[in-house]
């Protein structure tokens, strides 16, 4: 048998990077949150999202699979902020007394 006709039986898998795959994540989403801070996000294309993120189109794409998911994409930051857990927290009080005042407090501290 010649070396030429051994094929290996393992299938070809890419080395993901997560660290540098997670950094390019956050690149985008940084880009989003800075255009919706200028107000320009609603009129902006997914390209100039990418141009802002620094990445081509097709890798905001690779990561994005819609404008809709960077959208979620911002949404699910929220659970990892602590004001806004507490807020979240606040709302559901059973005391509806308590519950509004901790959430005139906690939304005016936020803001």
């Amino acid at each position: 048998m010649s070396r030429l006709s051994v094929v290996s039986s393992r299938p070809y898998r890419t080395r993901r990077q997560p660290d540098r795959t997670q950094a390019t994540r956050e690149q985008i989403k940084n880009a989003v949150r800075e255009l919706l801070a200028e107000g320009s996000f609603h009129a902006s294309s997914v390209e100039q999202v990418a141009e802002r993120a620094g990445v081509a189109r097709a890798t905001l794409y690779q990561h994005f699979r819609s404008r809709l998911e960077l959208v979620d994409a911002i949404c699910e930051t929220f659970d990892e902020n602590p004001a806004l857990l507490q807020l979240r927290n606040a709302v559901e009080l059973p005391n509806a007394d308590t519950a509004l005042a901790d959430t005139i407090y906690l939304n005016d501290r936020y803001w």
